[in-house]
C-alpha cells in the first residue's frame, strides 16, 4: 500500500495523483520534443474523416482518396488544423467509420480530447483488470499502468490519437476470457478485432491449433455481426469498394512506406527499400511463428505463454504496424512479470528477461531517431529475442511438467509426460 507519514491514502486518491503527475509529464516531453506543435491527433483526423464521410451520407465514397482529401481539406480549415500538406488516408474497415460517426457530430478538438481521455480510461482498466485476474496483491496494477503510460508506444499512441489502447482492451478481454472459458464470448471480441486486422489476424488460427472450438465460433459469429452491420447499415458497395482499395497498388504502397514502422516485414523494406517484399515476408514471418506456437501447444504451454507468443509474433508478422501498436507488448510483460511474482523463472532468468524489457523500452524511445542514421528498426530484433526467450520459458507454464521433490526438472517434448518417480531422474 502507498502511504505518506504512515497514512494510508484512499485508492482514488492515489489514481488521480497519478493521472496528474502523467498528464505533466506528456505536456512536459511533448513540449521539450516538439511533438505538442503537431499533437492535433493525425491519425484521429483519419478516422474523423471516415465518420464525417458516413455522417454525412457520402457513404459510396468512403474509400476515395480525392474525396477523402477534399473532407481532409475542409476539416482542417474549419478547425485550423496545421500542417495542410500532411494527408493521412482512412483506411479501416466500413464499420469502424460507422462507429466514429457520432463522435463526428462534436467539434474536432471535443472529439479528439474525448477520444484521449476514454484511451487512457481503457488503458487503465485494463491493466487493473489484468493484475485481479493474475491475483497480483496490493496497487500492483498502479506502478504497471504508469510504466506503460509512459512507455514510448501509449505515448506516442496518446499524441497522435490512435486507437492502439483499445486494441491493447480488447485483447486483455480476450485473455482474461480464455482465462475463465468463456470461450464464446472471448471469440465475439476478437471478431470486433476486424477494427484493425493486422493485429488480430494470428490468434483465430492459434484458437483452432488449441481446438478451442467455441472461442472459433464465437470470432465467426462476431466477424458475421461486423459484416451484417456494414452491409445493412453502408451498404454492399461499400464492402466491395474495401476489399478493391485493400488490393490496390495504392494500398500497398501505403502500407509499408513509413519509417516508423516495427515488424520483420518493414525491417527488410527499410534495408532494401523493396515494397513488394513486405506481403511475401509476411506470411513468411507469420508461418514461423505458428510454428513455433505449434510446438509449444504440443508440449502443453500454459495459456500465458501461448498468449504471448501470440502477441509478440503477431507484432512480428505485421505488414502494417506503426510504433504505437507496440502497446500491445505491455501484456507479454505483465505476464512475465507475474512469472517472476509466482517463482517460475529463477533469477538469472528474471534478470535476463527485465533487462531485455529495460533495453525495448529505452530503444522504443529513440527509434525516430536512430532510423534516420541506421535505417533499421532495432526493436524489430529485440522482440524477436523476446519471442525466443518467451519460447523457451514457456515450458515453465507447462501444464504437464514433471515434478520430482516439488520442483520441475524437466517437461518431455509434446508434453508427454505419463509417469512420476519420486527422487528419481526419469530413465
Amino acid at each position: 500500500m502507498f502511504s505518506v507519514r504512515g497514512k494510508k491514502h484512499p485508492e482514488s486518491r492515489v489514481v488521480l495523483y497519478s493521472l496528474i503527475l502523467y498528464l505533466i509529464f506528456f505536456y512536459l516531453v511533448g513540449c521539450v520534443c516538439g511533438i505538442l506543435f503537431y499533437a492535433y491527433g493525425s491519425d484521429f483526423l483519419c478516422f474523423y474523416i471516415g465518420g464525417t464521410m458516413v455522417s454525412g451520407g457520402d457513404i459510396e465514397n468512403l474509400y476515395n482518396l480525392d474525396r477523402q482529401k477534399e473532407v481532409n481539406d475542409a476539416i482542417r480549415s474549419q478547425n485550423g488544423i496545421p500542417f495542410e500538406s500532411v494527408f493521412l488516408i482512412f483506411v479501416n474497415p466500413p464499420f469502424y467509420a460507422l462507429f466514429m460517426s457520432p463522435l463526428t457530430n462534436l467539434p474536432y478538438n471535443a472529439a479528439l480530447w474525448i477520444w484521449r481521455t476514454l484511451g487512457i480510461a481503457v488503458f487503465i482498466i485494463s491493466i487493473r483488470a489484468l493484475a485481479g485476474e493474475l491475483k497480483l496483491t496490493g496497487n500492483k496494477w498502479l506502478p504497471l499502468s504508469i510504466i506503460g503510460l509512459t512507455s514510448f508506444p501509449v505515448f506516442i499512441g496518446l499524441v497522435s490519437a490512435q486507437n492502439s489502447l483499445f486494441s491493447l482492451g480488447i485483447y486483455a478481454a480476450i485473455y482474461i476470457l480464455l482465462k475463465n472459458k468463456r470461450d464464446f464470448t472471448a471469440g465475439l471480441a476478437l471478431g470486433i478485432g476486424l477494427f484493425k486486422p493486422q493485429l488480430f489476424f494470428l490468434l483465430p488460427l492459434v484458437l483452432v491449433m488449441l481446438k478451442r472450438w467455441r472461442a472459433v465460433a464465437g470470432w465467426l459469429s462476431g466477424c458475421a455481426s461486423v459484416f451484417l452491420v456494414s452491409y445493412v447499415f453502408m451498404g454492399g458497395k461499400v464492402i466491395a469498394g474495401y476489399v478493391k482499395f485493400l488490393l490496390s497498388e495504392e494500398y500497398r504502397s501505403f502500407a509499408g512506406n513509413f519509417i516508423n514502422m516495427h515488424s520483420v516485414p518493414s525491417f527488410f523494406r527499410m534495408l532494401t527499400g523493396d515494397n513488394s517484399l513486405i506481403f511475401p515476408i509476411a506470411i513468411i514471418t507469420s508461418a514461423s511463428v505458428l510454428a513455433l506456437i505449434y510446438t509449444g501447444i504440443r508440449r502443453e504451454y500454459g495459456l500465458d505463454a501461448i498468449f504471448s507468443l501470440v502477441i509478440t509474433g503477431t507484432i512480428l508478422s505485421s505488414p502494417h504496424l506503426f510504433d504505437y501498436d507496440l502497446t500491445l507488448l505491455i501484456i507479454p510483460g505483465i505476464l512475465i512479470y507475474n512469472w517472476h511474482k509466482s517463482g517460475k523463472m529463477d533469477g538469472r532468468q528474471t534478470d535476463f528477461v527485465y533487462a531485455l524489457l529495460t533495453v525495448l523500452y529505452v530503444v522504443s524511445w529513440l527509434s525516430l531517431i536512430y532510423i534516420h542514421y541506421l535505417r533499421i528498426q532495432l526493436t524489430v530484433p529485440l522482440m524477436v529475442l523476446l519471442l525466443l526467450t518467451v519460447w523457451q520459458y514457456g515450458k515453465l507454464t507447462a501444464t504437464s511438467p514433471l515434478i520430482i521433490k516439488d520442483r520441475i526438472v524437466k517437461c518431455f517434448p509434446y508434453g508427454s509426460v505419463s509417469f512420476l518417480r519420486e527422487g528419481k531422474s526419469p530413465s
